[in-house]
């Protein structure tokens, strides 16, 4: 439907500026509502007014001008509008169009200024647009690739590396290898608009801080290198929101149903088998079980020791 406005004014403006700027609003299909066009003869000023112009009003436009601050009936109009403004039915739009009082009431409220009733264009369709809710706002831009990882973060890290590091696990997750290939990841980060020379900088960093071991070629740049047990274990513990019960689901296999082998594990639990083999390393390192590592990446456990029994017990 057409929104509809109520213009109140002094009719010493009408003739200068009301009616032209009426006719502006209703040319571009809002209904705005002007006496000179609704009165007719024998008819209630105050119902035609207040009962259908006010009433049926979307927003109700009120000119200000030295002329308008003085008529009593525009104050009138103008309280009928903020207790309408007030209840959320109507936006209110004060309009200067000369060098007047503008009336308390108005002060917290945002004006648009006409200095020139010859030429207001763009004053005009700044209220057109108030008026429609739309705006000439500039449409949002996508935001560079590398801001729009919601990704983990890790200690000593920045947000480059942290993605860095982030793919590089993930990688070995699709191949199920701890081996990640160097070129592969350079390809896949390029999304991000993460460059050679700055993965190379980063896997330093990663290096340095224990989350991968890079391989070492005199004179070269590193073709590959491997995360390690730490940095699977800092990953899986926040890249996985069930990794607690995964820990625990698979101690229970190893404990209660005495199964020995890492594949078995994975296919029973419907994990990714290097998740296994990232919590059977954590469990050997704090000294729960000992495991040997065959051919094919599978890892066999030797022995479990009764700690890990009591802690599966305290759990139940």
């Amino acid at each position: 439907m057409n929104p509809k406005v109520f213009i109140s004014h002094a009719s010493e403006d009408k003739e200068k500026f009301v009616e032209e700027f009426a006719r502006k609003l209703r040319t571009d299909g809002i209904d705005a509502w002007l006496d000179k066009w609704e009165m007719k003869p024998g008819d209630s000023i105050v119902n035609r007014i207040f009962e259908e112009g006010i009433k049926n009003a979307n927003a109700i436009l009120i000119v200000l001008s030295k002329a308008s601050v003085q008529k009593p009936w525009v104050r009138e109009e103008m309280n009928a509008s903020f207790v309408k403004r007030i209840k959320g039915e109507t936006k209110l739009i004060p309009i200067i169009i000369d060098d007047c009082v503008i009336p308390e009431s108005l002060k917290s409220t945002v004006w648009v200024i006409i200095n020139d009733l010859s030429n207001y264009v763009s004053e005009y369709n700044e209220i057109k647009m108030s008026i429609l809710e739309t705006s000439n706002k500039p449409a949002l831009g996508e935001l560079p690739r590398r801001t729009l990882v919601d990704q983990l973060s890790y200690y000593n890290l920045n947000k480059i590396d942290s993605l860095v590091f982030s793919e590089s696990c993930k990688i070995s997750f699709e191949i199920n290898s701890d081996l990640v290939n160097t070129a592969k990841l350079l390809k896949r980060i390029s999304q991000y608009d993460i460059h050679e020379d700055e993965l190379f900088d980063t896997l330093a960093v990663l290096d340095k801080n224990h989350y991968i071991e890079t391989m070492k070629i005199l004179g070269g740049k590193t073709p590959a290198f491997s995360i390690t047990n730490y940095g699977f274990k800092i990953f899986a513990v926040g890249y996985f929101v069930e990794y607690s019960e995964y820990e625990k689901n698979i101690s229970f296999k190893i404990v209660n149903e005495k199964i020995r082998n890492s594949k078995e594990i994975a296919e029973q639990l419907n994990i990714p088998h290097l998740l296994v083999v990232i919590i059977l390393q954590d469990l050997t390192d704090t000294g729960l079980i000992k495991i040997q590592r065959v051919k094919g990446g599978v890892i066999l456990i030797i022995n479990v020791e009764v700690e890990l029994k009591r802690q599966l017990r305290n759990l139940l």
